[in-house]
């Protein structure tokens, strides 16, 4: 954004930024450089699901099963916090006909199989759930 103005615009995003006219053309690229990298950065982390049960982050993609997309999706709503088992299960099977004691846990292995590849760990935190971690977050923590 560009301003004859000596404050900085007021509703400014934070991938953003301001010069004030008249500029440099050095100061310019420099600013567009730095952008531009922050973003390469931010995309090769974004963690999404799409419509079709493609998980993405970044440049790379894993299909999902349509059990997998349900878990993936309640890991993906609350990153770094455990999810407890029951809720995966009713989000799996609203009607509560799970087809037996350990299909969540058959739901999830498939999962793991998959993230593995995309930077990305299931935790089972005992008793409790799972949680969803990524490689470049949380390091040092340990599972409780």
């Amino acid at each position: 954004m560009l301003s004859g103005s000596s404050q900085p615009p007021e509703d400014i995003c934070f991938d953003e930024d301001w010069i004030r006219a008249p500029y440099r053309l050095a100061d310019l690229q420099a600013r567009v450089r730095r952008l531009a990298k922050s973003l390469n950065e931010q995309s090769a982390t974004e963690l999404w699901l799409d419509e079709q049960r493609v998980l993405h982050r970044g440049n790379r993609t894993v299909v999902l099963t349509a059990f997998e997309a349900v878990v993936a999706a309640a890991l993906l709503e609350r990153p770094g916090e455990i999810v407890t088992r029951s809720e995966i299960e009713l989000s799996l099977w609203p009607d509560q006909t799970a087809p037996g004691p350990r299909a969540v846990d058959a739901v999830v292995y498939r999962l793991r199989g998959h993230c593995r590849g995309l930077g990305l760990t299931i935790i089972t935190v005992r008793g409790e759930g799972f949680m969803l971690r990524t490689a470049a977050s949380h390091r040092g923590d340990q599972p409780r």
